[in-house]
């Protein structure tokens, strides 16, 4: 309203005096200044969202308007007027005779004088809609805020929270204390039949749609939307309520009678849970047809696709190939009465009754196809030979020397992959008559591994999901491969992508893994020949703490050495256990031949009566790479026969190398007093 000052000062000149801002303009387009809206009508000004005025032009209008309303009484006392004057207090007089004593509401504010104005912002001259009884209600619960029915509010969202209005406390007439009464009560009928979800609930909030349904309510709508030309809405449940059911049940695994009951479907008790039930099956078809078809399967991307989700690691260690990461994984089920089918879902391995899924995964997590399922007494060499022979989408992608990575369990369908002339990766495996893996070998293994977990990471997103994570029905066992499909659809069409490694910092992390892939460990060497004993007795650092000093490291400089965050997150549980074994001290070790070389001895997380001997060899002189080499020896479990073994860097287990070495560093740390955080 600057443009309008003259107009509003009645045309006088406005006075040049220098005030502040703070004190000299106002914002007038709160409702508390009603009595200025009344006075700009009258002279034909329309009122707009953000007026701002002068303290002189408000004084003015203040006194003019305060002029009027003395004129006005005056002309009622002297004039005609009088007559209809008093025929119009004795009307008010009347309506208020039966309320002498109004309803006063304690903590709830709102006059109910609300047409004119915003009832979130308290703003007018805005474009408003009219509330509905809903939102009024949930007004008057969550905010104590009275609103009439005739209550508006903006059509853009002004704000998150109405504002408060302390300044008007709630008097209601005899009507409006019975309007008031009948909306609450119309408005309880609603609720108690209104469904658990609905497509404009705003009774729960993002996190509790996310915790039982397992996605927004957004995603929600648009998977309904891709169902509504087959589904139509009835008395029972509309497209979208469908869908949120379908989903609680995975997402829950709940009854269909409980879920009946959050929906509440009104039918006899009886039909509940079949009404439930076959509204879950027909969704199942239904996003069967219009969603896995473009979301999975081997046939879905073309090559060109597929090859765009490689990640910095796959390129640089593997090439430019296709590259696909192949593991299994299981739901458990009941028993069968069909004993046929019994056992032939008892796994050996789990000693449980389960089946089988084979999920085959590209480098950053989107998952290429989700097979199954397969019977539990089957391992994953079978499970995929089966694959091979019978799959024959697989040769669409397909070309020379493509990568596949696997795991051990695969070992035995090597043969297989090679005849078809793929590029098969798998772990290190210990030959006849071997006592550890080889340098190149285990650092091998370590960069499979480092493109590997994303399939597992997989495996726990779809676990979320509680209908696959506990044990299902035999019932639903001709529909588990459907519906463990349309989730794995779901997550690659509504979910980022599990890794996604396309950075300079990533680049500069993998060059240095592969340059190290061929690498020999020194102190490997030396304990080999026999030169460096690890059991040899040494001295203890507490000993000569004046004379041991060990370079500065820093996080950043542990998580270049580790390659990666995990080893450092799993430091704390380490060094707890250590200390807590050792009276909250820790030992260090020096060699007695070489005052660069110390140890430590760690207790194993995963066997009572094993602990091994870490060996760190260090240049205080280097400041770029202070720490020359590193062996770590340890017991793992190969064939049911304890085998020693040798890991150094970029070794697969995580125990053996990165853990306890990580959580040496950051004690080393914390012996010299330097206070670094976790990671």
């Amino acid at each position: 309203m600057f443009n309008r000052l003259s107009g509003i000062n009645g045309g006088r000149k406005p006075n040049r005096k220098k005030y502040s801002s703070k004190y000299c303009f106002r914002l007038v387009s709160d409702k508390k200044y009603r009595w200025l809206h009344n006075l700009l009508k009258m002279r034909g000004i329309e009122l707009e969202p953000e007026m701002i005025i002068c303290s002189q032009c408000r004084i003015a209008l203040y006194r003019e308007n305060k002029r009027r309303r003395s004129s006005d009484m005056e002309s009622i006392c002297n004039g005609d007027d009088l007559k209809n004057y008093e025929d119009h207090e004795y009307e008010r007089q009347q309506e208020i005779l039966p309320l002498d004593n109004l309803l006063i509401l304690d903590n709830i504010y709102g006059n109910g004088d609300d047409y004119i104005y915003c009832t979130w912002c308290m703003k007018a001259g805005v474009e408003m809609k009219q509330l509905s009884l809903s939102e009024r209600m949930t007004l008057l619960c969550e905010h104590n805020l009275y609103t009439s029915h005739t209550a508006r509010r903006c059509t853009d969202s002004c704000c998150n929270l109405p504002r408060k209005r302390s300044h008007e406390r709630t008097h209601l007439s005899s009507q409006q204390a019975v309007n008031l009464i009948n909306d609450l009560t119309t408005e309880l009928s609603r609720v108690k039949i209104t469904p658990f979800i609905t497509d404009n609930s705003t009774v729960l909030s993002k996190e509790d749609d996310l915790s039982w349904i397992g996605w927004t309510l957004e995603q929600l709508k648009e998977m309904a939307s891709l169902v509504e030309s087959r589904m139509h809405s009835s008395k029972h449940r509309t497209p979208f309520e469908a869908m949120c059911q379908f989903w609680i049940k995975l997402k829950t695994n709940l009854s269909f009678r409980q879920i009946g009951t959050l929906f509440k479907v009104s039918t006899s008790e009886e039909s509940i849970r079949r009404r439930i039930e076959d509204t879950f099956h027909a969704i199942t078809i239904y996003l069967n047809d219009v969603l896995v078809s473009s979301n999975l399967g081997l046939n879905h991307l073309t090559r060109t696709e597929a090859l765009s989700h490689h990640t910095t690691y796959t390129k640089a260690f593997f090439g430019d190939q296709l590259l696909l990461i192949w593991d299994g994984t299981y739901v458990y089920c009941n028993k069968s009465n069909d004993h046929t089918l019994q056992r032939d879902c008892y796994s050996g391995h789990k000693s449980r009754h389960l089946v089988k899924l084979m999920s085959l995964v590209i480098p950053d997590g989107y998952v290429l196809d989700l097979i199954g399922p397969f019977y539990g007494k089957h391992n994953d060499a079978a499970i995929s030979r089966a694959i091979l022979d019978k799959c024959t989408e697989l040769s669409v992608l397909r070309e020379d020397n493509d990568t596949h990575i696997v795991d051990r369990d695969f070992r035995d369908v090597v043969e297989e992959f090679q005849a078809l002339g793929y590029d098969l990766k798998m772990t290190g495996l210990l030959s006849k008559g071997d006592k550890q893996l080889s340098t190149i070998e285990a650092n091998g293994s370590r960069l499979i591994t480092k493109c590997r977990w994303v399939v597992e990471s997989f495996h726990v997103r779809f676990k979320k999901w509680r209908f696959f994570s506990e044990r299902i029905d035999q019932s639903f066992l001709l529909n588990l491969g459907t519906l463990s499909r349309i989730v794995a659809a779901s997550l690659n069409r509504y979910r980022p992508i599990i890794y996604d490694t396309k950075s300079v910092e990533h680049e500069d992390m993998a060059q240095p893994m592969l340059s190290l892939l061929k690498q020999q460990n020194n102190i490997e060497t030396l304990v080999s020949s026999v030169q460096l004993l690890v059991r040899k007795n040494c001295i203890k650092i507490f000993d000569i703490r004046e004379n041991f000093d060990f370079p500065h490291l820093d996080l950043d400089f542990l998580r270049n050495y580790t390659f990666v965050t995990y080893q450092l997150k799993m430091s704390k549980p380490y060094a707890k256990a250590n200390l807590f074994e050792n009276e909250n001290e820790l030992e260090l070790q020096m060699s007695p031949d070489n005052d660069q070389l110390i140890r430590c001895q760690l207790h194993s997380r995963h066997s009572g009566n094993t602990r091994y001997f870490i060996c760190i060899e260090f240049d205080n002189n280097d400041e770029d790479e202070p720490i020359r080499d590193h062996f770590c020896q340890c017991c793992e479990l190969y064939s049911t026969k304890k085998k020693k073994e040798a890991r150094t860097k970029q070794t697969n287990i995580e125990h053996i190398y990165s853990t306890p070495l990580s959580y040496l560093f950051i004690m080393l740390l914390l012996t010299e007093r330097e206070k670094i955080p976790y990671a």
